[in-house]
């Protein structure tokens, strides 16, 4: 199951789906840890509201916050994070010149670089 997905997204031409597709795969490899930590506190929270008294119970309302802060600190690093699969070479963007961007370099180009999809 896990492979037959992106192979059905390479068959099926849709590149772009792809690249997200391995992106979320390479980065639950590399948040396992997070998840884990993340997954036992949750666990020991819920086992602490229902097995403590009143004072004792700012334990797992302690983990609820850990776990909350750690959830927002994920979102913003994922907000402002650099693509890690194929990051963006933003120097050849800025040294590129005006005429690059011409409706006709583009045509040229995607008739070089898919022939079969361009019908004239």
């Amino acid at each position: 199951m896990l492979w037959s997905i992106p192979i059905y997204l390479y068959k099926a031409d849709f590149q772009l789906l792809l690249y997200f597709y391995l992106d979320s795969i390479i980065d639950f490899f590399l948040d396992f840890k997070h998840i884990f930590l993340r997954n036992t506190l949750l666990v020991l929270a819920f086992v602490g509201v229902f097995t403590f008294n009143e004072y004792w119970v700012i334990i797992p309302i302690l983990f609820f916050g850990m776990l909350l802060i750690m959830h927002l600190i994920q979102r913003l690093k994922q907000t402002f994070s650099p693509i890690k699969l194929f990051p963006l070479n933003l120097d050849s963007i800025e040294n590129a010149s005006k005429d690059s961007f011409s409706p006709e370099k583009i045509e040229q180009n995607f008739a070089e670089n898919a022939p079969q999809k361009i019908s004239r």
